[in-house]
């Protein structure tokens, strides 16, 4: 990628403005930046680059054009759009105006699209349990990733004399599901944290996210001024789905689980009124409809996920006897979520699936994970009042359940004047 002297001078000065100055230890260099000009139009005049100077703009630009370091202690946020733009497709939204377009295309549009807003337009996408590894040092450590999650989730199954168990036995969810735990730890408890990125089926909700969680529109770097939204049709995920592994099981397995359950029907003398009845399709429906929740189970055991380095996660329009059950808070069910998995304690989600693409896709060498809508900060409150409005709220997306019982409560007690 080929940039223009003045997009390379606009990076040379964020740089300079950063600290980057204090780094230079060569006269000639910082000489030949106090005699850069200008003409009237503000551009810069290419004869007043000196050739030193030309070789540290490249130099200094190609830091732009190669992904953020990372590694077990650490992950860099990106540094700039350009260096963004090798995982994503951008657009930059400044004005009213502009959001207003995008807002109306998105809302019309009658495609499946997963939404994520972030409040930082440089972070990278991590789960809670990254970050919270990273900044812990767990690799550094010698902890055990796997071993960290087990002790997780047994914790759960016991804390408080099982009461958690018992809360999942009673809304018909099995406590073996290791991934209906995960969902459930995701959205109860600040404190909380897993291998799960949350995702919406609601731009408005996606937007609610990204612009509550705006922090300072006042960063020295360009893109410190913008919070991002990320998008993507569902489909684009299907080869990478939960569900797709466990129907694939089931295709592969179904008749050798239906000839077991014929072979134990027989073993305990019940007559064998199956074995000849059903056909290939009603003999795998059957063992869906019987076994469907065991394999579910089987497959979202930990041990098992961990060997997945991406897995798209949702119950919407799924088959009902193979739900993975992460519907199981009012939060999710409100903010209309869904999850993506990743396995890695570093590796942010956009890598993971842009390798994961190369790998079946080998001849190729373009990848963008998402399309990404780059938000200026100072429409927060513009984004926000007008989502408010539609309902679209912390108490939406949060909900008490006291505050709601409460509500209604009051809604009859005051239409009869008591």
């Amino acid at each position: 990628m080929d940039l223009e002297l003045d997009k390379q001078i606009e990076l040379l000065s964020e740089y300079l403005n950063n600290g980057g100055i204090e780094d230079i230890n060569s006269p000639m260099i910082l000489a030949s930046i106090s005699r850069v000009r200008f003409d009237l139009k503000g551009k810069v005049i290419p004869e007043s680059i000196t050739p030193p100077l030309r070789a540290f703009l490249r130099l200094n630009t190609y830091t732009h054009l190669v992904e953020p370091f990372y590694d077990e202690t650490f992950v860099m946020n990106y540094k700039s759009f350009i260096q963004k733009s090798l995982y994503f497709h951008q657009s930059q939204i400044e004005t009213k105006s502009d959001f207003d377009k995008i807002y109306e295309e998105l809302i019309a549009s009658k495609e499946k699209i997963l939404y994520r807003g972030i409040g930082e337009a440089k972070y990278r996408i991590l789960s809670s349990i990254q970050r919270f590894w990273i900044d812990n040092k767990g690799n550094e450590k010698g902890i055990d990733f796997k071993i960290f999650l087990t002790d997780l989730l047994d914790t759960f199954r016991k804390n408080n004399n099982g009461q958690l168990v018992h809360y999942f036995n009673k809304m018909g969810i099995p406590h073996e599901n290791d991934m209906a735990i995960l969902s459930f730890l995701q959205h109860y408890g600040l404190n909380s944290k897993t291998p799960l990125t949350d995702w919406t089926y609601s731009f408005d909700n996606a937007l609610y996210f990204g612009a509550s969680d705006v922090q300072n529109a006042n960063g020295k770097l360009e893109i410190d001024k913008y919070f991002s939204i990320y998008y993507f049709e569902e489909k684009y995920l299907q080869d990478a789905s939960l569900t797709k592994i466990v129907k694939e099981s089931i295709d592969t397995n179904y008749k050798e689980a239906y000839q077991n359950l014929i072979q134990q029907m027989k073993d305990s003398n019940y007559p064998d009124k199956l074995g000849n009845l059903l056909t290939d399709g009603a003999q795998k429906e059957f063992i869906m409809l019987y076994k469907g929740r065991e394999l579910v189970s089987r497959i979202c055991n930990i041990e098992k996920l961990l060997e997945f380095p991406i897995l798209y996660v949702s119950d919407e329009e799924t088959d009902p006897r193979i739900r993975y059950s992460i519907g199981n808070n009012m939060n999710i069910i409100n903010q209309q979520g869904t999850f993506i998995w990743n396995s890695s304690t570093n590796i942010p989600l956009e890598k993971i699936a842009r390798d994961e693409y190369y790998k079946d896709n080998p001849q190729e060498n373009v990848y963008y994970f998402s399309e990404c809508i780059n938000i200026h900060k100072d429409l927060k409150d513009y984004v926000l009042k007008m989502l408010n409005d539609k309902g679209v709220n912390h108490n939406f997306l949060f909900p008490n359940n006291d505050d709601i019982a409460n509500n209604i409560f009051n809604v009859v007690k005051n239409k009869y004047g008591l």
